[in-house]
């Protein structure tokens, strides 16, 4: 079974943003890093959400966290998320926030 180490960016992130969308059946996945980086002058809140594939369901990974001015945040730590096919992560944030999200691949 192949692997394959993925990564997703998003600059500048204050909208509801898909951040990472595994597309192929035959694949599973999984989140092994989520970092969050405040990008401006001023304290940000954020929020990472995981929908499932019918988009009937929104559970929180985290919630209206706070970042400081200049600082990044670690979401995932040592977890991992399973992402299903078809399922989303999303971020949102208050304030330009730069994502980017580390996962793993197996066909």
């Amino acid at each position: 079974m192949p692997t394959n180490f993925v990564s997703a960016q998003a600059a500048n992130v204050t909208t509801i943003t898909t951040v990472y969308n595994p597309t192929t059946a035959s694949v599973q996945a999984a989140m092994t890093g989520c970092l969050l980086a405040n990008t401006t002058s001023s304290v940000v809140t954020a929020s990472v959400t995981l929908t499932n594939a019918t988009a009937t369901v929104t559970t929180n990974i985290i919630k209206n966290v706070t970042i400081p001015v200049g600082n990044s945040l670690d979401v995932i730590g040592a977890s991992r998320i399973n992402v299903p096919v078809n399922c989303t992560v999303k971020v949102v944030a208050s304030g330009a926030t730069d994502v980017t999200v580390s996962a793993v691949e197996v066909s």
